[in-house]
């Protein structure tokens, strides 16, 4: 791709990281993410157009609302950020040339757009509340079953691999919803080992290993680095549905790098 392609395919990106940062707030509280306004979460003042520009206006603002002078948590920006690199990259993976761009390619950059984002909006979600977001991850396989369904008919996949994996979702979900309801409460197990039969059911076994093994790098050394520095004051590990999207987003568009060159 040349460089305008490359400079707007990231721009998609950090817009889309906007509209995670305000979505990852908003589901775990049931608010609207579509027809209510942005606003400033600590003084509740609608923010205009030039408050909502992707990491330009965290730059102009010094990191501050401008409305009650509080500061803008950095980790908005980092998503941001991270956004516009994880699609640039996931497209430049896909080695096509978006200036002559076949039909199945673009399905290939929707479908695949559309899995970083489900896996960015769980990781966000399960970081600030520690839960597998169920709307999200509805949503997720919703849109999966189409895309699996089109590959079918055009004859890139076969379906019966990923029809058990799905079957093996609804196990669990059935699971969850009746027989662990009486708990009244998320059953996290349960729910990761969805989010894991998802990530399988997208990519491969093979790069969910990497990917498994990889989260649980992630947490020894997140747990030894917390009992080093005595962080007593949170004994809570990384979540583990965060530590699985991030590391599935980064393997699997590496992954594509070297089976794509």
């Amino acid at each position: 791709m040349g460089i305008f392609l490359c400079v707007l395919v990231f721009i998609t990106g950090t817009v889309i990281g906007s509209f995670l940062t305000l979505a990852i707030h908003r589901i775990p509280r049931k608010e609207n993410i579509v027809y209510k306004n942005s606003y400033c979460p600590h003084c509740q003042h609608p923010l205009a157009f030039l408050d909502l520009i992707p990491m330009i206006s965290f730059i102009l603002l010094k990191g501050k609302c401008k409305y009650c002078g509080e500061k803008i948590k950095v980790k908005y920006l980092l998503l941001e950020v991270f956004s516009g690199l994880s699609l640039l990259l996931f497209v430049l993976s896909l080695r096509i040339d978006l200036y002559d761009v076949a039909i199945y390619e673009m399905i290939l950059v929707v479908g695949g757009t559309f899995y970083l984002v489900t896996l960015a909006l769980l990781a966000g979600i399960d970081k600030e509340s520690y839960i597998i977001s169920k709307p999200v991850f509805i949503f997720g396989i919703i849109w999966q079953m189409i895309y699996m369904v089109y590959l079918y008919i055009v004859g890139q996949t076969n379906i019966y691999r990923y029809s058990m994996y799905f079957i093996l979702i609804l196990i669990l979900f059935a699971v969850e919803l009746f027989l662990l309801k009486k708990k009244k409460k998320e059953n996290y197990v349960v729910q990761i080992l969805m989010l894991c039969m998802y990530i399988v059911a997208f990519t491969s076994r093979e790069l969910f290993f990497f990917t498994a093994g990889t989260t649980f790098i992630w947490i020894v050394i997140d747990a030894l680095w917390r009992k080093l520095h005595h962080k007593e004051e949170n004994k809570r590990l990384i979540p583990i549905g965060y530590c699985l999207c991030i590391s599935n987003i980064v393997l699997w568009i590496a992954e594509n790098f070297l089976t794509r060159g």
